[in-house]
């Protein structure tokens, strides 16, 4: 197991959870 990929997949997560939930706010408040 490569871990810097480990890692760099771990923090791509970390940083799009929150803009999902952002975005399904949004989305929620439009329709």
């Amino acid at each position: 197991v490569d871990i810097e990929s480990e890692l760099g997949q771990g923090t791509v997560v970390t940083l799009r959870l929150p803009i999902y939930k952002k975005n399904a706010e949004k989305s929620e408040e439009n329709s």
